[in-house]
């Protein structure tokens, strides 16, 4: 087993075979660190530990206690961001078909590989990883988005209620100061018509009076 190097997305491969994985690693070194192992249980447990860093998977078709295709199926359910292809001399062409259509398996290539070729593949699946990075932070940006596009809706919302019950209040108030003011207008008015008439005409009357009988008659 190699030791991991979290600085950069890595790749597992997954082999029985010593000699199968010194020449995977010398051929795929310069694309990405590499973390080995021996056998399916092995390359689970690097897999749980090493998950956020793990790009790609690759296993052997046949390895002891487990088939690949079956391997790979599991990683799919507890891990399915991580890209898994299969590389293997012993093809089992049902199994891997089904594997492949279940979308359990992105590539299946053949032992001996071709290192142009097997280069070619796993940059591909780093390319499709990254997509799927992608995709789930910009889900995720979407639904944080929405979540605070909800929340201003709300405190808009509250903002409006708060202005219409206050204009309520408002208009109630003016209201009721109209009304006082009518009454305060209403108990200020004057007396019009003949009554006030009649004072303004009482008065002068009176006056006249009290001018005639002031004066001393000559004598």
């Amino acid at each position: 087993m190699s030791t991991p190097d979290t600085s950069a997305p890595q790749i597992l491969f997954v082999d029985d075979e010593p000699n199968a994985v010194k020449y995977f690693q010398r051929a795929v070194e310069k694309l990405a660190p590499v973390i080995t192992a021996s056998t399916v249980e092995e390359g689970k447990r690097l897999l749980d530990t090493n998950a956020d860093s793990l790009a790609v998977l690759i296993s052997d078709q046949r390895m002891p206690g487990m088939t690949g295709v079956d391997f790979l199926r599991r990683v799919k359910e507890i891990h399915p961001d991580c890209v898994r292809m299969m590389l293997s001399g012993y093809v089992d062409l049902k199994s891997v078909g089904d594997a492949i259509n279940e979308g359990a398996i992105y590539k299946f290539l053949t032992k001996p590989w071709d290192n142009e070729l097997l280069c070619s593949n796993i940059e591909e699946a780093f390319r499709s990883k990254e997509m799927v990075v992608d995709n789930k932070r910009l889900q995720e940006e979407l639904r944080a988005a929405n979540i605070e596009l909800a929340r201003v809706n709300d405190e808009l919302r509250g903002h409006l209620r708060d202005k219409s019950q206050q204009a309520m209040r408002d208009e109630a108030a003016l209201g009721a100061g109209l009304g006082d003011l009518g009454e305060v207008r209403d108990g200020l008015e004057p007396a019009s018509g003949a009554g006030g008439l009649a004072l303004a005409e009482g008065h002068v009357s009176s006056s006249s009076r009290t001018g005639r009988s002031g004066r001393r008659p000559p004598g």
